[in-house]
């Protein structure tokens, strides 16, 4: 989805400018704004799984639920990448 697309982005350029912040007080001020914005990105993608499911359940098209599947996948794949930065940032 191209919502997903735009949280992957902006977490990519969040935890960029993170990178970039060299004193360690602004770091740790930073921290738990970033960590709660992963996390909100990681539920996110969760519901998008809940979405393409209902979805999925619908279609007849083997094709098209094959691509659900992958979408699926993807979403999952996202939500984990968010929530072991966030652990790790932690």
């Amino acid at each position: 989805s191209l919502e997903a697309s735009y949280d992957v982005h902006a977490a990519h350029v969040m935890l960029t400018m993170y990178d970039q912040i060299t004193c360690s007080g602004d770091r740790e001020r930073v921290k738990p704004i970033l960590v709660q914005a992963l996390h909100l990105y990681a539920w996110k993608m969760n519901e998008n799984v809940d979405h393409v499911s209902g979805f999925a359940s619908l279609v007849k098209n083997a094709e098209v639920v094959q691509m659900a599947l992958r979408m699926k996948d993807d979403f999952r794949s996202a939500n984990q990448m968010f929530e072991s930065i966030a652990t790790f940032i932690k």
